[in-house]
């Protein structure tokens, strides 16, 4: 067991990097919420879900090697368990770049606005 938890830790540490960037994401968001409170619920929130996703996808890189070498499943079963997973790991991602995009568009202002 210890072998598979180091694996995770390990599949976390790659993602270090983003995960930093999700840090200053995150206090950008918070000191901005006064000024512009739906872009900054939108970036957090799509934040929340990235790290989720991380999470996930580091449990699904040794979900496979789980179900074929510890639980002696057959190989058809695995490849639609992963499949299944993977597809949900899809729509998380989505999510949280649409919210991403919905952060970036929201509180704009028309160009006619600006002007008046």
């Amino acid at each position: 067991m210890f072998s598979d938890i180091h694996r995770i830790l390990i599949n976390l540490a790659i993602q270090l990097p983003v995960l930093i960037a999700m840090l200053v994401g995150i206090i950008i968001a918070i000191v901005t919420w006064k000024r512009n409170p739906k872009p900054s619920l939108f970036t957090l929130l799509s934040i929340l879900i990235y790290f989720v996703f991380i999470i996930l996808a580091s449990l699904s890189n040794e979900l496979y090697y789980f179900l074929q070498v510890n639980l002696d499943l057959e190989y058809s079963l695995v490849d639609t368990i992963m499949i299944i997973t993977q597809v949900v790991l899809s729509v998380i991602i989505g999510s949280a770049w649409g919210l991403l995009l919905a952060a970036i568009f929201s509180g704009r202002k028309a160009e006619t606005e600006q002007k008046s």
